[in-house]
């Protein structure tokens, strides 16, 4: 089983890889071609865009992989089947809270760059990502990610300047994904086969309230992960969200080295024992305290070269910013382990939604008590998400390591 985790996982760090190397083609490129201020409003909008994606999602990449791994052939067709409907519904509903989000929170964003958002949701929903993932098929879904991306960085260098507009650069990074997209899902369709029952709807609007608590979680970790931007831009300006976003993205990198591990590991905690599914949670945070560690060296080593080397000089003053953010890494490989497998893995979705909720509040009120202090906007944000994620790993540890009370006969 071990021997799997590290296969699989190397499939899934090889798609998280082309997705980073994308992001460290385009991002640093963007970042050089446009001036501070609108480098700021293009993050601010991926951020919105991120928020209207995990809507889109609605946790169905946690929750499926379980499910797929106990079905019969004919009940995963029916589950795909199922929840590609379901998340046709939560896509919809995505797309027009991401457009409301983008007129309210960016300065006039206009009609054009509204509908590139809200079609960006449409265009990331239409990649069967999550089949993939709960199927076992990592190379597959390797290939589909170099397939989507590949193009959009091209599609970036080709088109994009200094002049370009928003809507431009994000139908350049999505329109490859909805491209493919489309022709993943007509090719799934046909092996599985069309038919649509009323019945099957009903089904797929009972997946979506049976996930609904799990969604919330997801939803909360979004909403720190993606709402420092949206919070930045509406307390401090667009400059304070271009310097949080420089150092935020070289964090988000080691996230994703993280997360093939965790992907790897979700089926065999799912599928194991009691017993069995401690020891592969063990092995999963073995495999992610190393690369962390390792991540967060890097980090505290080469702060300000980094950000330099990757983003030019105006990313040179959010040093601090990336230093403060240092410890993420550590504690993202901890909650991994403890909080996300350990409690998803023993079926106990409410307590891992708790968890995540007060997280969220705590990552909210640092923030505000020190958005007023002398510190930097950018900084404060910073000490929130690590207060956040510090919380998470220690609760985690405590809920793995407490001794299960005994059954009396």
């Amino acid at each position: 089983m071990s021997l799997t985790i590290v296969k699989d996982s190397a499939f899934f760090l090889a798609a998280s890889l082309v997705t980073a190397g994308s992001a460290f083609a385009i991002l640093p490129y963007l970042s050089r071609t446009l001036d501070i201020h609108a480098f700021g409003e293009f993050a601010l909008a991926l951020s919105i865009l991120q928020i209207g994606i995990t809507i889109s999602e609605f946790a169905f990449g946690l929750t499926s992989a379980h499910r797929m791994s106990a079905c019969t052939l004919e009940e995963g067709i029916d589950l795909f089947k199922v929840i590609t409907l379901s998340r046709a519904i939560t896509t919809a509903a995505a797309t027009a809270l991401a457009a409301a989000a983008a007129m309210i929170i960016m300065d006039s964003p206009g009609i054009t760059l509204t509908c590139s958002i809200a079609l960006a949701v449409v265009a990331s929903a239409l990649l069967p990502n999550w089949y993939l993932i709960s199927t076992g098929e990592a190379k597959l879904y390797v290939l589909l990610t170099l397939t989507a991306k590949a193009p959009a960085v091209i599609a970036i260098f080709v088109f994009v300047d200094s002049t370009s507009s928003l809507s431009l650069a994000l139908g350049c990074l999505y329109g490859p994904s909805a491209i493919l997209g489309i022709v993943a899902h007509w090719r799934l369709w046909n092996r599985v086969g069309s038919n649509t029952s009323p019945n099957r709807m009903l089904a797929a609007i009972g997946e979506i309230k049976d996930n609904a608590v799990v969604f919330a979680s997801v939803f909360a970790v979004s909403v720190y992960s993606n709402m420092s931007l949206p919070l930045l831009a509406v307390f401090a300006d667009l400059k304070s969200v271009a310097l949080y976003s420089f150092a935020d993205k070289i964090v988000a990198a080691t996230r994703m080295l993280l997360g093939p591990i965790f992907q790897a590991s979700l089926p065999a905690v799912g599928c194991a024992r009691e017993a069995g599914s401690r020891s592969a949670i063990w092995r999963a945070f073995t495999i992610m305290s190393g690369v962390a560690l390792i991540c967060s060296g890097i980090l505290l080593a080469n702060a300000e070269p980094l950000l330099v080397w990757i983003y030019g000089e105006a990313a040179r003053k959010a040093k601090l910013v990336l230093l403060i953010m240092v410890p993420i890494p550590i504690f993202l490989a901890i909650s991994h382990a403890f909080v996300s497998l350990g409690l998803l893995g023993e079926g106990k979705k409410r307590q891992w939604s708790t968890l995540i909720a007060m997280g969220t509040v705590v990552h909210l009120l640092v923030f505000f008590l020190l958005v007023r202090t002398p510190l930097l906007p950018e900084a404060a944000m910073a000490i929130a998400l690590v207060s956040c994620e510090a919380l998470l790993a220690i609760a985690g540890i405590w809920i793995f390591m407490k001794p299960k009370p005994t059954t009396r006969h």
